[in-house]
């Protein structure tokens, strides 16, 4: 995929209208900068400073304490003077597996810490999937500790970094390693520490997005092994078969040679063309400003520090000895280790790692999260720059300790959208605010090329009806990113106004659903797993909704049996305009066109039960190159007739194309599982996917 997905956005219904309207404005959010201060002297926080005691520097020029407060929170306060505690499991399967036997101590501790009234939420991260919500808030020790357990269950199980350290013993030994595995090993290496470095710091910047909006100070306990380093030198020397075990590991290691500005964590649609980042630790820093930002802090804590593991020694607590790869095992750990210290301690937070490492999470984080000075001042900018400003506090205490953000960044309107919408996209399953339905296929023309097909729903009453009167008209915004795994991401965005006054409304009524057809340019589709993710924003509530789908893409040309590329349930309408008797995507509709018939996918995979008929659209690959393609149906398990409408055989392509139409009558009112199938070589059919739907009751 080497272009980017501009998209050609239009509507299938027709009174929509498709004017340009300026809606209403969102009011500014307030110019205040607030900046959370913990003070202690003797390890006791100071509770008698009054606001003439604090003086505020924004950029090294003192500026005017304007807000002062004493934020105390206490175990039997409710609603927002709790204390509460967002909990992050990072990557576990990465985990040393000796610490198997001690994820109890940790769902202990954290159970501790509910048990002195925090309320916890748990999530779990790590480089496969996208962030997940174990547990919401609650004080209750049970479940707590049952989200934890759940989170620790994958402890150990990645193999990657142990076949890295074997290859290299075995290698050092004597034993014949051949060129070929140790290249492969290698490019394991790099491929999953740059994947898990983004997935890192993209679940991190969605947790701080989520949390953002509550008051005050906001702390995030990171449970980690540590942070992937990128700061490595060229690739191809890497991977050159020619570097053998010390030398290459060595080469991994070169901080200052490598250029990362392919790691956009905060582009990674690679539309703004800003972000370019050289050093991992400038997008860690990145993340860390837009914590401070928001009155965040990410505490952090190592549970393997003392494991003494030929895989995860630490400099603390283990000196690796005669073999050069704990060497190098160690010294990862110590760059991982030192990214979660810095994320922690320029959080204005702690590193808990040692051997009284949970004597001091009990004692600090209990005494953070129940006071802080918040004090607030007024940027002398009229405007915001979107730059990172530095702050300083200092107070007239002798021999107090302060602890403070260091620092903000002065985020526009428009930049602090984007970084929710980013957040969406690393994270689509948190994001569920606007209601809709999607559906994303790749569609293969008939001159060869492939070109996305997006289909969106948008349900009428929780989007227009029921917020009728909000705003004579109204803008959403549909984010559309597809994205291969471990390479960039490729996005668009579509502008869908609507004018909600009362003809609207009246039609809207009458339906359930609003549907839209989107086509976009031909790209380059390679051999593997893809997400597409959308993103539907509503630019004056800020809120955001999100579908996300995966699928493979696959080398058709070392199948040896027929594939399905496609399979779609919608309806037909006539073509007034019809064209010739060739399957594609009309630019300026988005739909499906064969001659006189135009196809629409259903989107919702919702059908009346008044409709007699169902239309499946298939496109099959055919390595016999028979060019003719006999599908059969299944409709929960039993055969539904059907035959083709329309269909096509490219055989340069060796691809069949067709919509079918099947009778609809006798299927039962009830949700139903409809899958196609081929029959293939000595009995054994190919099976298309498997697609629900339901037959309505009206």
């Amino acid at each position: 995929m080497k272009k980017s997905l501009l998209l050609v956005a239009c509507g299938l219904i027709l009174f929509l209208p498709c004017l340009g309207i300026s809606g209403q404005k969102q009011d500014l959010a307030s110019r205040a900068v607030h900046v959370d201060v913990i003070v202690t002297q003797n390890n006791e926080f100071v509770k008698d400073l009054g606001q003439n005691d604090f003086k505020l520097f924004d950029d090294g020029k003192e500026v005017p304490v304007e807000g002062f407060e004493l934020q105390e929170n206490k175990p039997e306060t409710a609603g927002d003077g709790v204390k509460k505690l967002v909990v992050i499991f990072h990557d576990m399967s990465f985990w040393d597996i000796s610490l198997k036997q001690q994820v109890g101590e940790i769902a202990d501790e954290l159970a501790n810490l509910s048990r002195q009234g925090i309320e916890i939420t748990v999530l779990q991260m790590n480089w496969l999937e996208d962030l997940r919500v174990l547990q919401p808030f609650t004080k209750d020790e049970a479940l707590v500790r049952k989200a934890a357990e759940t989170a620790t269950g994958s402890v150990g199980e990645d193999g990657i970094h142990e076949d890295l350290w074997e290859g290299n013993i075995r290698e050092e030994t004597g034993t014949t390693v051949t060129a070929d595995r140790e290249k492969g090993m290698r490019q394991a290496y790099l491929s999953v520490g740059r994947r898990r470095f983004e997935k890192a710091l993209g679940g991190l910047l969605t947790t701080c997005n989520m949390i953002k909006s509550s008051p005050g100070r906001k702390s995030v306990l990171l449970i980690s092994n540590g942070i992937p380093d990128l700061g490595s030198s060229n690739q191809s020397d890497i991977l050159n078969s020619g570097l053998a075990g010390r030398d290459a590991l060595d080469a991994i290691h070169s901080r200052d040679q490598q250029d990362i500005g392919g790691v956009r964590i905060f582009d990674p649609f690679n539309i703004m063309k800003n972000d370019e980042f050289s050093r991992s630790e400038d997008v860690i820093r990145e993340l860390i400003r837009f914590a401070n930002t928001n009155n965040i802090s990410i505490y952090a804590l190592d549970p393997g520090v003392f494991s003494k593991s030929r895989i995860s020694g630490t400099s603390e607590s283990y000196m690796p000895d005669g073999v050069s790869a704990n060497a190098f095992v160690g010294e990862e750990k110590g760059k991982q280790l030192q990214n979660l210290r810095l994320i922690a301690e320029d959080t204005n937070a702690v590193l808990f790692r040692g051997a009284n490492k949970y004597e001091k999470l009990r004692l600090i984080l209990n005494a953070d999260l129940s006071a802080h000075y918040q004090l607030s001042f007024t940027p002398k900018r009229k405007n915001a720059d979107d730059r990172y400003h530095e702050i300083r506090v200092q107070i007239d205490r002798k021999g107090a300790d302060v602890r403070a953000r260091k620092g903000y960044r002065d985020y526009t309107e428009e930049e602090a959208a984007r970084s929710r919408l980013v957040s969406a996209y690393y994270s689509p399953d948190l994001f569920k605010q606007l209601p809709f339905a999607g559906e994303f296929q790749p569609f293969h023309t008939d001159k060869g090329k492939t070109v996305p097909w997006m289909s969106i729903a948008l349900p009428t009453r929780p989007l227009f009806v029921d917020r009728a009167g909000v705003s004579a008209s109204k803008n959403l915004e549909l984010n559309i990113w597809l994205k291969k795994s471990g390479e960039k991401a490729y996005g668009g965005k579509i502008v869908l106004p609507f004018t909600v006054d009362s003809s609207f409304l009246d039609r809207v009524r009458k339906r359930e659903y609003l549907w839209f057809f989107f086509t976009g340019p031909e790209l380059e589709f390679e051999p593997g797993e893809y997400q597409a993710v959308y993103a539907l924003f509503d630019p004056e509530t800020n809120e955001i909704g999100t579908w996300h789908s995966s699928f493979s893409f696959g080398d058709l040309k070392k199948s040896p049996a027929p594939v399905f590329l496609n399979c779609v349930l919608g309806a037909v309408a006539e073509n007034p305009e019809a064209q010739r008797d060739v399957f594609s995507l009309n630019k300026d509709s988005g739909d499906l066109e064969y001659g006189a018939m135009k196809f629409f996918p259903q989107v919702t995979n919702r059908f009346s039960m008044h409709q007699g008929d169902l239309y499946v659209f298939l496109q099959v690959y055919d390595p016999s190159g028979m060019g003719k393609v006999l599908p059969e149906f299944l409709v929960s398990g039993k055969p539904l007739t059907g035959g083709p409408v329309a269909e096509s055989w490219n055989k340069k392509t060796k691809i069949w194309s067709g919509i079918i139409k099947m009778d609809f009558r006798f299927v039962a009112v009830a949700d139903h599982v409809f899958q196609a199938k081929l029959p293939g070589a000595e009995g054994e059919s190919v099976l298309g996917p498997e697609i629900r739907f339901t037959k309505l009751n009206y």
